[in-house]
Order: structure tokens, then C-alpha cells, then sequence
């Protein structure tokens, strides 16, 4: 009786098992090809503006050059990107937000 139960609680384990694996590893390789994806077009758009920014002569190149333009779209290249991962990881529900204080 009890190697019954061994083998039917070692079946259902196995089952549990395999089927969190293959959850992970699909999980892992669609995260993967995302980021690849996403990582190749910020990057071809960012040496396209830099590009078209360096090509900005004269008393206009000096202007955005004091005003210190170059960080600045990186800094909305970085944003884009961290609102577009914070937007595909709370559509699976991994994101929660944290809040302080007592819960209403």
C-alpha cells in the first residue's frame, strides 16, 4: 500500500515538475527574443538621432550643445524603455506595486 502511494504522489510531483519547467523556459525564451528585439530597435533609433544631432552645425549645434540635449534623449530613450518593461511585465501579473502605509 504504501509503495502505491509513493508512486502515485512521485507521479504527481514529476507531472508538477515538468510542467513548471516548461512554463519557465518558455517564459525565459519569449523574455529573451523581447529583449533582443527591443534592444536592437532603442539602439538603431538612438544612433539615428545622434547621428542627425552630430549633422546640426553652426550657432545651432552650439545651442544644443549648452543645453545639454544629447543627455537628455538618452535619458528619454532609458524611460521609453523602462515603460515599455514595466507595461509587458504587469501584463503577466510579475509586477506588483509597492505601497507604504496602511491599506485602505
Amino acid at each position: 500500500m504504501p509503495a502505491l502511494w509513493l508512486s502515485s504522489l512521485a507521479g504527481m510531483l514529476i507531472s508538477l515538475v515538468s510542467s513548471l519547467i516548461g512554463r519557465v523556459l518558455l517564459a525565459l525564451g519569449i523574455g529573451a527574443v523581447s529583449y533582443i528585439g527591443i534592444s536592437a530597435v532603442i539602439s538603431q533609433l538612438s544612433g539615428i538621432a545622434f547621428a542627425n544631432l552630430g549633422a546640426v552645425g553652426g550657432p545651432a549645434g552650439q545651442l544644443l550643445g549648452l543645453l545639454n540635449l544629447s543627455p537628455a534623449m538618452s535619458m528619454l530613450f532609458s524611460a521609453g524603455v523602462i515603460k515599455m518593461t514595466l507595461q509587458g511585465l504587469s501584463a503577466g501579473g510579475s509586477v506588483y506595486r509597492w505601497q507604504q502605509g496602511m491599506p485602505s
